[in-house]
């Protein structure tokens, strides 16, 4: 069983997966503070427009 769950869902752990988007979402947010644009965040990080603006605007409520 374990083996099946690890094909379908990979060997990291969910916490190492919230753990790296965490960093991902910090580090697209100090990107577009530097002045990159979402667009372009989003061909980087293989996401949409949409997600990485939705990202931004998470970070940046966390941070007020």
């Amino acid at each position: 069983m374990r083996h099946f769950l690890s094909l379908l869902y990979g060997d990291t752990p969910a916490d190492w997966q919230t753990w790296e988007k965490r960093a991902r979402n910090a580090e697209i947010y100090q990107r577009y503070l530097a002045g990159k644009d979402s667009m372009v965040l989003a061909r980087v990080y293989d996401l949409s427009d949409r997600r990485v603006r939705s990202i931004i605007a998470k970070e940046r409520e966390r941070k007020q």
